[in-house]
């Protein structure tokens, strides 16, 4: 990892943690290239696994980006998952050997980024990535292997804010 003065902050699911594959695998489908974001049979059964009656499956999800892809210590990691996950996050990110870091579970990002004086923000979702770039905050849009890139929001194909390997984070400091 780089030595830097900068804050950065990631999102978990979809950029270091594997949630739509593991999903399609629940489910018995292929893991298929995705155009768009909100994926409808995603969104009807995603509470019957935010559910705290499905806690392996957040224990047991896949690694999409290693901790050795890493380039940049985190300084907090944010996920919009609901608070009853906590502890199931938590053990996934030290069972992972991911860098130690706090974790924050938020449906708004917003507050706890200004609020920890973040740098910068990795997250994989375009409607974060457009909101954080509305608030003036400096962000990146990861960009996984099985999206397009039909997928990169607007702002963020326009500036090329946006990235497929987390090694390029340190690019943007």
């Amino acid at each position: 990892m780089i030595k830097t003065n900068k804050k950065v902050g990631y999102d978990v699911d979809g950029v270091l943690a594997g949630f739509y594959p593991d999903v399609c695998r629940r489910q018995g489908r292929s893991v298929e290239t995705v155009d768009f974001w909100h994926i409808p049979w995603i969104e009807e059964m995603f509470h019957e696994i935010a559910d705290r009656n499905e806690p392996r499956f957040w224990e047991n999800m896949s690694v999409l980006n290693p901790p050795h892809t890493i380039t940049v210590k985190p300084d907090c990691y944010i996920s919009h998952l609901p608070q009853c996950l906590q502890d199931e996050r938590e053990e996934w990110l030290f069972q992972n050997e991911f860098p130690h870091a706090p974790l924050i579970l938020a449906e708004d990002k917003i507050p706890h980024i200004l609020e920890r004086g973040l740098d910068l923000f990795i997250d994989d979702n375009p409607a974060t990535i457009h909101a954080l770039f509305e608030a003036g905050i400096p962000c990146l849009q990861y960009v996984p292997y099985y999206a397009s890139d039909k997928i990169i929001d607007d702002y963020a194909f326009q500036t090329g804010r946006y990235i497929r390997n987390l090694a390029d984070v340190k690019n943007f400091l």
